[in-house]
């Protein structure tokens, strides 16, 4: 601190800072012009040098190993006393020991903190070139409005929340500008594993960068405004700012969404009297769903305002002719002036600058809001948190448990880790305690209510009921924002319960998850079992496996006097495979309860896992379900390799793999890539080895592989590519039901599973899963067996979420085990892995995967 307070007072105040344009040496958003990540890190590590008002920190590393860095911006004397800021901002968010004098004191003291993230869909590349302008305006203005906002204001600026995407926009784009292919569409995904979906990481946070920002929200600085900078489509409206548009979710403090709109509306006004026109306001953007980084602080009582600017071509102006600009989306049917759309822009050219110049001028307007009316926010930011913790002890539920015997311990493990860096508050049972007659075990988690994210708990553990919107009476329904329903203990197998009344138990807080303890059991001398529930046993069989480990599943049941019942799939490694000390090392690095056992299992039937070549198609349509996948099966360590559309079509795919998957895509894009119906001259062409798809070729080759023994694991809507080309003996129901008879567009639906087949070992006989628009099959007989692996039942399909025509559902299959010549085509008719969000039901994938290669044995010496 000694240090940091004296690199302060060494800096001049008043350094000759360079201005953007000299450092990188044009215009800032000039058309065609762009610089990357490097540039970027550069010139605010000036900023930190030369500024006074202006500290720069990496908080980690991207995915790919870049700095992440954020910059504190505010006066010199506030960039001093960062500490105390940040525990007034501490005690605002957990203010149980305020008293409202004390309340008032604190905002009158304490500082607004605005986070400020740019340039998360790093396609949306506008607000990354305008982050070195917005820090210099910052360090360098001296006017009466700057004073004010550095006076009262510590602004959090984030310039890139991707800087991997950012160089790989910025490097595709300069490969091509002013070529046929200028501003097309990157072949790959600009975030490694996820794309654009990096914004919707924000409750499960599997992303690196997800969590670095997180920490900052939820545990280090409690900002109560975040402004998150956007660009939407080309042909709208030129702005989008809230209020955001219906239906608001219920958890929500009614003063939040009030004080939202009220911000969004005094920002809407100061453009309009600089003339900023085409600014839309009620559309587009529901306050419904969390999932993104500025929507889910929401639930912990922060200010989230996102703006959107309309795009052009990466940095290509685009030029718009009378009647080019359109409605057509929720709030703006069509393009003319209503109310909340007092001014529409014209039309003309629109440049990388226009984008600039908006984003710059909301910013100033927002932080000029915040600065004036900061006791106020900070206030109301305390009451609501005092709101949310009286609720929890006068309304019910009080509390959610989450017991200790669990399906899958570990992962209910994994879902308290989550929770903690929501920061939630947890408490674990010390010793057994009762609740009416239910008996809860010592070491289960308890979830008081009474605690300021209220809010953000109850969201996530209770089921949602998406209210069913129209476009007019009888007409097809509104489509929503994204999912509807995001149940966290439904997505990821966890048994929890709900508390409808006050009680008193033996509890500890705790700060970090205790997982459970492996440990090697000995309960004789012989081989090891260990149970199929856990995800974790993937991690282990894959090890094993690239050890050449011998490894069974049991396909009988097993009762053994000492350890009792051993399901089907029950895993079973010989003695003389590993020895007992090396083990037990590997049950505590996993944390798996492994037995070793006496039982003769010589003349049992099971599968003998073999090692596996697993290919994952990897598109040019930069497809966000082949990266979650890819996330996946590297934290568990599947070995794959990703093959490109010259491998399917020009090879034979037998020799090199033994199982494909093939992503969430549909079926036409498989084939076609991003070639066009007709051509045209106005879009960006594709560089030629990045249009086609797998074409008809092929087609012919996987159809060929699979005849050949290989094993096609389709997901989702790839299913209809398996059924269409290879004339599956499977109907896809949903095929041509028009939506305004059946739609389901994101909800955790009802599935019956049948965990005697090898797909579902390790699984309940009932889970929620996600269904996207997904298809649903009806098998039809013929002279070879079609395993229906998992269903859905007859009635109650939804569990959380929306559905309508639920009918269409009812006892349909959605996952299909095909034989087809000597292989097998899995269909998995849902989003088993998706978003990487929903462990529950990612066996039916891993079990998959394992069983390509393995053999019907029985177990002999």
């Amino acid at each position: 601190m000694i240090f940091f307070l004296c690199s302060i007072l060494l800096k001049p105040a008043l350094a000759q800072i360079i201005p953007p344009d000299a450092f990188v040496g044009f215009k800032i958003g000039a058309d065609k012009k762009l610089f990357g990540w490097s540039t970027i890190v550069e010139y605010f590590n000036m900023l930190d040098k030369e500024s006074d008002r202006v500290r720069v920190v990496e908080l980690g590393k991207t995915t790919q190993g870049r700095p992440f860095l954020m910059a504190y911006i505010s006066s010199a004397q506030n960039i001093a006393n960062l500490a105390k800021y940040k525990n007034l901002q501490k005690q605002a968010a957990n203010p149980r020991h305020l008293s409202p004098d004390d309340a008032r004191l604190l905002a009158r003291t304490d500082k607004a903190v605005v986070m400020i993230t740019l340039n998360i869909h790093s396609t949306e590349v506008g607000s990354s070139q305008e982050s070195i302008e917005l820090a210099y305006r910052l360090a360098t203005e001296n006017s009466l409005k700057y004073k004010r906002i550095l006076n009262n204001v510590i602004i959090l600026l984030i310039p890139s929340m991707n800087p991997d995407g950012l160089d790989m926009v910025v490097d595709w784009y300069n490969k091509y500008v002013d070529t046929l292919y200028e501003g097309s569409p990157l072949p790959f995904l600009y975030h490694p594993y996820a794309g654009h979906d990096n914004n919707r990481d924000w409750f499960m946070m599997n992303l690196v960068e997800t969590r670095l920002v997180s920490r900052q929200y939820y545990h280090e600085w409690f900002p109560v405004v975040i402004y998150d900078q956007h660009q939407m489509r080309a042909n709208g409206a030129r702005l989008f700012l809230p209020p955001y548009a219906d239906p608001v979710n219920p958890n929500l403090h009614p003063l939040l969404v009030s004080q939202m709109n009220e911000l969004g509306k005094a920002v809407v006004t100061d453009l309009q009297a600089q003339n900023f026109r085409g600014i839309v306001t009620d559309a587009y953007y529901t306050a419904w769903w969390e999932g993104t980084s500025v929507m889910t602080p929401w639930w912990h009582n922060m200010m989230g305002i996102l703006s959107e600017v309309a795009s052009v071509q990466i940095a290509t102006p685009l030029y718009f002719p009378m009647g080019s600009l359109r409605g057509g989306r929720r709030g703006l049917a069509r393009y003319q002036q209503k109310m909340n759309f007092l001014d529409p822009w014209p039309g003309g050219w629109w440049h990388l600058r226009d984008i600039i110049d908006y984003e710059l001028a909301i910013t100033e307007s927002l932080l000029d809001y915040v600065a004036a009316n900061k006791d106020e926010i900070i206030l109301n930011f305390i009451r609501m948190n005092q709101d949310e913790i009286q609720k929890g002890k006068t309304d019910p539920p009080f509390a959610y448990i989450v017991p200790r015997a669990q399906h899958d311990p570990l992962t209910a493990a994994e879902m308290i880790q989550i929770l903690l860096q929501g920061g939630v508050e947890i408490h674990q049972a010390k010793e057994d305690f009762f609740i009416k007659d239910r008996r809860i075990e010592a070491g289960s988690y308890v979830i008081f209510l009474a605690q300021p994210f209220r809010p953000y708990v109850k969201d996530l553990f209770e089921r949602q009921r998406y209210p069913e919107l129209r476009s007019y009476p009888g007409g097809p329904p509104i489509r929503p924002y994204d999912i509807t329903g995001w149940t966290l203990p439904l997505m990821m197998g966890v048994e929890t319960l709900e508390i409808d009344q006050p009680f008193e138990a033996p509890l500890e807080k705790i700060s970090k998850v205790s997982y459970p303890k492996g440990e090697l059991l000995s309960q004789g001398t012989g081989g090891y079992l260990l149970s199929h529930n856990t995800n974790r046993s993937f991690l282990a069989m894959n090890r094993w496996l690239e050890k050449n480990r011998k490894i069974f599943w049991l396909k009988e049941p097993l009762n053994l006097r000492d350890s009792g019942h051993w399901p089907a799939g029950t895993i079973y490694i010989p003695r003389k495979q590993i020895k007992p000390r090396e083990m037990d090392r590997w049950a505590r690095e996993f944390s798996l309860q492994i037995i070793q056992t006496d039982a003769n299992l010589l003349g049992k039937k099971a599968y003998r896992l073999k090692k596996y070549k697993l290919g994952l198609y990897q598109p040019y349509t930069a497809n966000i379900d082949e990266g979650w996948t890819r996330y996946l099966l590297e934290k568990f360590e599947f070995p794959y390799k990703s093959i490109l559309n010259t491998k399917i079509r020009g090879s034979d795919l037998k020799g090199e793999f033994d199982v494909i998957i093939l992503p969430d895509m549909p079926a036409k894009q498989i084939i076609n890539g991003r070639k066009k119906d007709k051509p045209d001259i106005y879009s960006p062409q594709i560089p030629r080895p990045y249009l086609d798809g797998i074409t008809q070729e092929g087609v012919e080759n996987l159809k060929k592989f699979v005849l050949n023994g290989g094993v096609l694991i389709t997901l989702d809507s790839a299913c209809d590519f398996a059924i269409e080309q290879f004339g599956l003996p499977v109907e896809n129901v949903l095929k041509k039901v028009p939506r305004e008879k059946f739609f389901c567009p994101g909800s955790l639906l009802q599935m019956f599973v049948n965990n005697q087949d090898p797909i579902a070992y390790g699984m309940p006989d009932k889970v929620a899963a996600m269904f996207v628009n997904s298809p649903a099959f009806r098998p039809i007989h013929w002279t070879r067996k079609t395993s229906v692996v998992a269903y859905y039942p007859e009635r109650d399909i939804l569990l959380s979420g929306w559905i309508h025509g639920e009918e269409f559902l009812s006892n349909k299959a959605a996952v299909l085990d095909v034989p087809m010549g000597a292989g097998r085509v899995i269909l998995i008719g849902f989003r088993a892995q998706h978003r990487a969000q929903t462990p529950a039901t990612f066996k039916l994938l891993f079990n998959a995967i394992l069983l390509s290669t393995a053999e019907d044995v029985v177990i002999s010496r």
